[in-house]
């Protein structure tokens, strides 16, 4: 999450291990619709509730129309259905979603203060897990390991697979263990 004064209150943050810079997720049709903050003007503009985000479409973007909604997925399906024009998102999760859906379309977007950096929060008062995680966070950051792992998780979160395909190895095997069972249940039944 980002990291805030009111939140400080509440939790411990670790060090930050992401920066990410907000854009805005758009139909690929209306690419040249929207070029600046102004361009918004009458346009329903999804974000997720009590984000940053929704902080942005509600004062960065004058005149739009805001829609703040529970869950993220949700301001999707308003995009994909023409229901809301635009959606306010942070930079990894448009791409990811702009490179598995050709339909759509990430734009970079000027807005004041539009990168942030992401940290983790812990139980207010967990000094000893803040320092172990913070520990952490330093040694994936130095060793590059953060950026194999972020390429890798960018490149599974659209597995676009059929069901065997995902989990034929587990129904087959599930498959064989369930009949070894019934027939020992058999053999020792008749006995």
């Amino acid at each position: 999450m980002a990291s805030t004064p009111e939140r400080a209150k509440e939790v411990n943050f670790s060090e930050p291990y992401l920066k990410v810079k907000q854009q805005v997720l758009i139909q690929a049709a209306d690419k040249d619709k929207y070029k600046s903050v102004t361009d918004f003007s009458n346009v329903s503009v999804a974000a997720q509730k009590g984000t940053t985000q929704s902080d942005l479409a509600t004062q960065a973007l004058p005149g739009d129309k805001p829609v703040l909604l529970t869950k993220f997925t949700d301001a999707i399906l308003q995009l994909q259905s023409g229901k809301v024009g635009a959606i306010v998102v942070e930079g990894p999760v448009g791409e990811a979603y702009a490179q598995h859906d050709k339909n759509l379309a990430l734009i970079p977007m000027n807005f004041p203060n539009d990168t942030g950096e992401t940290v983790i929060a812990m139980p207010k008062g967990a000094d000893a897990l803040t320092a172990q995680v913070n520990s952490v966070i330093s040694r994936v950051n130095h060793d590059g390991s953060f950026e194999k792992w972020q390429k890798l998780a960018n490149s599974q979160i659209f597995v676009s697979k059929s069901f065997f395909d995902q989990y034929g190895n587990y129904f087959i095997s599930g498959t064989g263990l369930t009949v070894v069972l019934a027939i020992i249940g058999v053999f020792f039944g008749a006995i």
